[in-house]
């Protein structure tokens, strides 16, 4: 696995390890980078799937290098636009990670955690008032994985169940 994705800058701000597969993919994209192909047509919610897509791809990508910090990082710093796919990604790349590693849950009081997880809230809130059934997937996603690391959280799984 890579280490930790993050460094401190010597004003002591955060920065991404150039290393770190969620770099590049940053540089490529916040520089105007572009996907091979045609870009995607808008999700019905109006969200440009092209970032979405590069983003799952990143997702998966720090994932298969085995970097839970830095999946949880990416998380946190693009949260705000990740669809429910990248969140239900996210979650599922985190329960296998600590499968993996032995582990029987998430360090709750991880702020990059809590985040992540108050924006799931939001998504299902969010597509629930669309009435849109577009996302079953995603929400059996994020019951498994929240299932799977042992990590009952009822006002999550009530949001699930509606």
């Amino acid at each position: 696995p890579l280490q930790s994705s993050l460094l401190r800058t010597p004003s002591g701000a955060m920065a991404f390890n150039a290393r770190t597969p969620f770099s590049n993919w940053a540089k490529s994209v916040d520089q105007g980078g572009k996907a091979s192909g045609p870009k995607p047509k808008a999700n019905r919610f109006g969200s440009a799937t092209w970032e979405h897509t590069q983003l799952n791809r990143a997702i998966c990508e720090i994932a298969d290098h085995g970097d839970a910090d830095g999946l949880l990082t990416l998380a946190h710093v693009k949260q705000a636009r990740m669809s429910i796919v990248n969140l239900s990604t996210v979650v599922h790349r985190l329960a296998r990670l600590a499968a993996e590693d032995g582990r029987s849950g998430w360090d709750k009081s991880d702020p990059r955690f809590q985040a992540l997880n108050f924006q799931i809230k939001q998504k299902i809130l969010e597509i629930t008032a669309a009435h849109s059934q577009d996302y079953v997937r995603c929400l059996s996603t994020f019951a498994w994985a929240y299932g799977r690391l042992q990590d009952f959280d009822p006002g999550l799984m009530k949001l699930i169940a509606s």
